[in-house]
């Protein structure tokens, strides 16, 4: 695979871990979609404070450029997202 492992963590807003965690879930899944993520399984992680932690693997190294681009790909975290750390 020509693709990137990516490790992200996520920090949900107060009282918005719950959405934060059901918009991860389902992450890497709008990515495989839109043919920007490969299909090797996501590991999803919450810590007790509803941190999250998400290693998925891109499908290009553009791939992360495009899916910053398109409104699908990242947006709807956003609303619930206090800080975002790629770690890779």
């Amino acid at each position: 695979m020509n693709g990137e492992i990516v490790i992200v963590t996520y920090k949900p807003f107060d009282g918005m871990a719950g959405d934060l965690k059901n918009l991860v879930d389902g992450h890497t899944k709008r990515l495989q979609e839109l043919e920007l993520a490969t299909n090797r399984q996501p590991i999803i992680c919450q810590a007790e404070d509803g941190s999250i932690l998400e290693i998925f693997e891109w499908a290009s190294p553009e791939a992360s450029s495009r899916a910053h681009e398109h409104p699908a790909a990242g947006r709807p975290l956003l609303k619930s997202l206090k800080t975002r750390m790629n770690l890779s």
